[in-house]
């Protein structure tokens, strides 16, 4: 219980919290464990809890009726997931997938509501996160819309090695520390798993990447950086 409680007491979300509230907090919360592939929940589910995930990462995915996916976000650690249980409709308007073995403090939908609607700057942190999901939302409407597939799977490459990479500071290269496969590559960056196949096969060619163990390594991050932003020029000016 004390590890949940320090855990808590360093979350953006509820750092505001007094230590009498983070205990009370901790009791509240069920932790849930998921394996590599496991739904935390469905899109159509029933909103009856979020959580904040203490270990693993999880991508939030869209599903069409076509059957094909498109991956959303990544949360990892320290991160708010199944906020859609703050809606009015209380229905899960994504699906959540465990990308690694994964442990969630999971807190039912009224006792969060009671909570942020007692602690006012709990509710302005959760607020914030809601607005960069959103601002992230748009940016993706408007890459999968104007932009290449090569910069989009490039600039996936880099947010994931910024927010779960691991630096090699010998030759300067990233890995990023979560399995992927292409096709995750391709629900993540809107297109089909024979483009994401090409597409990062023709990145290894040009030694920008390689793979270890089912985690990709940018070998030279700086290239992708310049080939997103040269396609991203282009695209402007067309």
């Amino acid at each position: 219980m004390q590890g949940i409680e320090a855990f808590l007491t360093e979350s953006p979300y509820f750092d505001s919290l007094s230590h009498a509230d983070v205990r009370d907090l901790a009791r509240l919360l069920v932790e849930r464990h998921y394996e590599r592939g496991e739904y935390l929940f469905m899109e159509g589910d029933a909103a009856s809890w979020a959580g904040v995930i203490l270990e693993g990462q999880v991508k939030l995915v869209k599903h069409s009726d076509t059957g094909k996916d498109l991956t959303l976000d990544v949360l990892g650690p320290g991160r708010l997931v199944g906020l859609t249980t703050l809606s009015a409709e209380s229905v899960c308007s994504v699906s959540a997938q465990a990308m690694e073995p994964t442990r969630v403090l999971s807190l039912a939908r009224k006792d969060l509501i009671a909570l942020l609607e007692r602690h006012p700057r709990a509710s302005l942190a959760v607020i914030r996160d809601l607005g960069h999901r959103l601002e992230e939302a748009y940016e993706m409407m408007r890459s999968l819309a104007l932009e290449r597939v090569e910069r989009r799977i490039a600039l996936n490459l880099i947010k994931l090695a910024g927010r779960i990479g691991v630096s090699r500071p010998q030759d300067g290269s990233i890995l990023i520390d979560l399995p992927l496969t292409r096709q995750d590559v391709a629900e993540m960056s809107g297109t089909t798993l024979e483009t994401a196949i090409r597409t990062m096969s023709k990145f290894q060619k040009q030694g920008l990447i390689e793979t270890e163990d089912g985690r990709i390594r940018l070998l030279k991050p700086h290239q992708l950086v310049l080939i997103a932003e040269d396609i991203a020029g282009r695209s402007r000016d067309t």
